[in-house]
């Protein structure tokens, strides 16, 4: 806290007037990183691409968004195994939008013929929860130790091997096993 109050030239009683608890500072700090990500995958519905463009520019904010948490060392402190309830609920609406946005690409997809896929729905699901196991997957492998910058540019690859994998199995003109 007194790092924070220093940084904005207030003092740390100021701080707690706005703040009551480091919790809190936290939170919102997270709340506006994820609105600014929904605001950014909203803006790339509304161009006018192919659904698999979409697709492709929500991977791409997806790996600027999991670094600009890294950045502001927001990673180091989201330890798996200690994620302060009060961050529970941010977390479930923040995933309930993103799963809304993913599923308006897919519909769009599927309704163009780019995409071969049953359920929108199911899909934006499944590919959600892919995308949140990677996260876990990635803090799990960290443990307790301190992150570094290698840490990020391999779950990086590995997003990008997903999110190749993904669009070509989704992709209609090669998609085979559904017909």
């Amino acid at each position: 806290m007194d790092e924070i109050a220093a940084d904005l030239g207030i003092s740390k009683a100021a701080l707690y007037y706005y703040f009551s608890t480091k919790e809190e500072i936290f939170r919102q700090v997270i709340a506006r990183e994820q609105q600014e990500f929904i605001h950014h995958v909203e803006k790339i519905n509304e161009t006018k691409t192919t659904a698999e463009e979409k697709l492709r520019q929500y991977f791409r904010h997806y790996l600027t968004f999991f670094n600009e948490l890294f950045n502001l060392k927001i990673i180091s402190v989201l330890n798996v195994d200690i994620i302060h309830p009060i961050m529970s609920d941010l977390f479930r609406q923040f995933a309930k939008k993103e799963c809304a946005l993913l599923e308006t690409i897919l519909h769009e997809g599927k309704k163009t013929g780019e995409f071969a896929i049953d359920s929108p729905p199911k899909t934006a699901s499944l590919l959600l929860h892919l995308l949140q196991g990677l996260r876990m997957r990635f803090f799990k492998t960290l443990g307790h130790r301190d992150l570094e910058e290698t840490d990020v540019k391999t779950s990086e690859q590995e997003i990008k091997l997903f999110a190749k994998i993904f669009l070509q199995g989704i992709n209609s003109s090669e998609n085979n096993f559904t017909k």
